[in-house]
Order: C-alpha cells, then sequence, then structure tokens
C-alpha cells in the first residue's frame, strides 16, 4: 500500500509540511521526507512505538527536520498551530475514530493540501466535513486509501 500510495502522490514532495498521524513506524512520515519533504511530524501514543521512531530519527540523520511527538492525534490536530501540507493517516481501526480524525484534520491542511486516510473497505462510509471534499479512493484488498483536499477558496487552512 504504501508504494501505491506515493506513486499516486508521486515523486516529488519538496517543500511539504507533513503530518504521519497514527505514526507507528513512521514508514509513511520518512517515505514523505526521503522524496522531498521539508519536515515531518509524527504521533504515535505508544511509548515503544515512539522510542524506535526516536531512533530511526537519529539512525537516519534526520533530527533537524522531524518532530516526534508521544501522544493522541485528535489531541495534536486542536494544539497544532500550523498547517500542513500532507496528512497521511492509517489509524488502528479499532479506534473508529475516523470521522472525528477529518473533522479535526480538515482544520489543519494547507489550502494546497492533500489528506490520505487508509482505511478497512467494509467499514462505514464516512461523512466529508466541511472544509474537505473527497477526490479518491483507491482500493487494495481489504482496505483503500481515501484521498481528500480543500474545498477551493475555503478559509479553513
Amino acid at each position: 500500500m504504501r508504494e501505491a500510495l506515493f506513486s499516486i502522490l508521486g515523486p516529488d514532495l519538496t517543500g511539504a509540511r507533513v503530518l504521519d498521524a497514527y505514526a507507528g513506524s513512521g514508514a509513511l512520515g520518512f517515505e514523505a521526507l526521503s522524496r522531498g519533504a521539508a519536515e515531518a511530524t509524527f504521533v504515535e501514543p505508544a511509548p515503544a512505538a515512539v522510542r524506535r521512531l526516536e531512533e530511526n530519527v537519529r539512525a537516519l540523520g534526520v533530527e533537524a527536520v522531524v518532530t516526534v511527538i508521544r501522544g493522541r492525534v485528535l489531541e495534536h490536530l486542536a494544539r497544532a498551530s500550523h498547517p500542513y501540507g500532507l496528512i497521511l493517516a492509517d489509524p488502528p481501526y479499532e479506534l473508529q475514530e475516523e470521522p472525528a480524525f477529518l473533522r479535526a484534520a480538515a482544520i489543519r491542511l494547507s489550502r494546497e493540501g492533500i489528506l490520505v486516510l487508509e482505511r478497512d473497505i467494509h467499514g462505514a462510509p464516512l461523512a466529508v466535513p466541511a472544509g474537505l471534499r473527497h477526490t479518491r479512493t483507491a482500493r487494495y484488498g481489504s482496505n483503500c486509501l481515501e484521498f481528500y483536499a480543500p474545498v477551493p477558496g475555503d478559509d479553513l487552512g
């Protein structure tokens, strides 16, 4: 799925400010950095995963452009003071917080930004919150990638 995602996004993410929500291993954020993203923020609540993320940041030598936050994504989005050009989210399916996540992320997505949400294809349809428009669904087995962009002319991001 990661290869498909970045094939859709394209090879050049130069200058993007990236949020890897529900970061886990950080694979999505690190891939974005390798494609030219200017900075990445990783948000992950699990202490062991945060330790691995911090180790990977040091091993890759990207401390200057990475922020690792141990905490909940929804709390980070409520506190964040700047927009993101690319928001990547692969939340644990059992959390069932996709609707709340989309509402919170809509406010933090830049005017030219892209939000990508990985989810179970069999999950309930998601309502698209104010400020976002659904642009694409890419299906891969029992999962899919849902792509969103800001509503043109909206002042949310």
